[in-house]
């Protein structure tokens, strides 16, 4: 009878062991999701131009704003390669000259992520980043970076062309 209450509870203890393994093991990171919402659009001039990854408990969900020559993705991947939304907008068309100017424009006037990351914390010496991200919008490009010292957040936005402090607000956090 000992040795029949024994090898149910190292059953169940293996049982429980490969559940949890599994559960883990077949989730996604964050490379996969970029490679799932990519193949979902199925446009090799696609580019992910912004980007999110949120985690719930165990569970992740990842967020993609894709922009390829006519429409503009959004795509959510959740955390076993399943996509949880997508939404197609049409773009209006260019005319290549400009399309070529913008392309141009922003690649030769963009700060980057560390430059717009630094530009924040420059204001906090104990400040922690605890969000960012990279929106290119027709108008520019532009960095929304979240900064937590101690008890308040900080949220940036950041001009990505010259590193102009656009817009700044900040909030108590509640854990």
């Amino acid at each position: 009878m000992k040795k029949s209450v024994i090898l149910i509870i190292v059953l169940f203890v293996v049982a429980l062991i490969v559940g949890i393994s599994l559960f883990f093991g077949l989730q996604v990171d964050l490379e996969k999701a970029r490679t799932i919402a990519l193949n979902r659009v199925s446009d090799e001039n696609a580019e992910i131009i912004e980007e999110k990854s949120e985690k719930d408990f165990l569970l992740s969900e990842y967020e993609f704003t894709i922009l390829t020559d006519d429409a503009r993705y959004e795509i959510t991947v959740g955390s076993f390669g399943d996509i949880n939304g997508f939404e197609k907008e049409e773009l209006p068309k260019q005319s290549t000259q400009s399309t070529e100017q913008n392309n141009t424009q922003n690649n030769t006037t963009d700060i980057g992520m560390q430059k717009a990351q630094e530009i924040a914390l420059s204001n906090h010496a104990n400040g922690t980043i605890t969000d960012a991200d990279r929106d290119i919008e027709p108008n520019g490009i532009f960095y929304e970076i979240e900064v937590t010292e101690g008890s308040i957040e900080y949220d940036y936005t950041i001009n990505g062309s010259d590193g102009a402090i656009i817009r700044t607000t900040q909030d108590s956090v509640h854990d």
